[in-house]
């Protein structure tokens, strides 16, 4: 017991005097520097959504999992939106409710997201849709993501004029799923943008019951870039 309580006042008088531990090494570059394995034998599961996933860079210090708490914004439309009716233009798409934003990386209040970190980017888009009664061209409809400083696409998603279905009482629409990846930018905004002529659904519904509506993510999945 005595030689416990000796390496034990050893660990405590090293960390005073030096700062920084070292397992297996001599010349440790952290608080506590182990060069070898790491093992816990008794780790409880999470309880906290708050939680995040560490990990680990080349020289094997750890790290908090950026993707986990920046760059992400999960929500869907409140209310029905109707894009106009002028053609080559963007609308902004607006009126989210958010379902998951833990570091306000989206301005609810201007559907506008702020990429914190330079990196590659995954945009999903759940679209509930149906054209104007009135717009009877042969046009593709366009939804996708726009950088606000510019007003252009920087990753956008066609459909066909067949697909775009309307009727006068049963506007139920069309659904599409849309994912892709795209490179943001530190510090710039973006939205999510319409092409004329379009409306999204919030909760289609008919004489069956609802349908699916209209869902819009945004997450990084890498960084840096």
């Amino acid at each position: 017991m005595k030689k416990y309580i000796i390496a034990f006042i050893a660990i405590v008088l090293s960390v005073n005097v030096y700062s920084q531990v070292g397992i297996n090494t001599s010349t440790p570059t952290s608080v506590l520097d182990i060069n070898g394995d790491l093992r816990v034998r008794d780790i409880p599961a999470s309880t906290s959504t708050e939680d995040i996933s560490l990990v680990a860079d080349t020289s094997g210090v750890v790290k908090k999992k950026v993707s986990e708490y920046k760059g992400i914004m999960r929500g869907y439309l409140s209310n029905d939106f109707t894009g106009g009716a002028a053609t080559s233009t963007i609308y902004q798409i607006t009126g989210f409710t958010e379902i998951d934003n833990p570091n306000n990386d989206f301005d609810s209040s201007t559907s506008t997201f702020t990429a914190p970190e330079t990196g590659l980017y995954r945009i999903i888009i759940t679209a509930t849709f149906s054209h104007f009664a009135t717009n009877t061209g042969s046009n593709n409809i366009v939804i996708g993501f726009v950088d606000k400083a510019t007003g252009k696409w920087i990753m956008r998603f066609s459909v066909t004029k067949s697909e775009q279905t309307f009727t006068a009482t049963n506007k139920s629409g069309y659904a599409h799923t849309f994912e892709g990846i795209v490179k943001l930018e530190a510090g710039k905004s973006y939205y999510y943008g319409l092409s004329n002529g379009l409306t999204l659904y919030a909760n289609p519904t008919n004489s069956t019951g609802p349908g699916l509506g209209s869902y819009f993510e945004v997450q990084l999945i890498k960084n840096p870039y």
